[in-house]
Parts: structure tokens; sequence; C-alpha cells
């Protein structure tokens, strides 16, 4: 069974995939205001290394949250290789 944990945005590492998420996309504001409105319905992908997490899955949920004013996110944490 998984376990859904509440994590801290300031402890994940912006994914890599964030990169290319543009600040205009008309989509991401779609989803930042659905997010406002209804929460992360699915959690993102962790891995965990230390004492930060690095996101692995649920990209474009991490920055809409971050953009909505969520100060937590609701994650499923797995820990994977860099491989």
């Amino acid at each position: 069974m998984i376990k859904v944990e509440l994590i801290p945005v300031d402890k994940i590492d912006p994914p890599v995939t964030a990169a290319r998420i543009k600040p205009d996309d008309e989509a991401l504001q779609e989803l930042t205001a659905s997010i406002k409105i209804h929460g992360i319905l699915n959690p993102i992908i962790l891995n965990k290394k230390a004492e930060r997490f690095y996101c692995i899955a649920g990209a474009r949920r991490y920055v809409a949250a971050i953009r909505a004013g969520f100060s937590l996110v609701p994650a499923n944490v797995v820990q994977v290789s860099d491989d």
C-alpha cells in the first residue's frame, strides 16, 4: 500500500522538467485555478535523498501548487536510484 504524505514545498527541489514549463502556459493557469478550488487530487511522486525531495512525476501539479500558494503538497515518497 502506498502512503500519501504531506511534504513542505520548501523541501522539494524543482523538477528538471519544470524548466520547460512556460509561465504564460494557459493550461498551467487553468490547473492552478483548479488546484486552488479542489486541491491536488493526484499526489505527486517524490524521490527522497537525505533531507531533500526530488520530483519525479507531477511537475506541473507541483508548480501549480506553488503558484496557488500551497505550503504543503500531497506526495507518494519513493526510494529509487538515479539509474
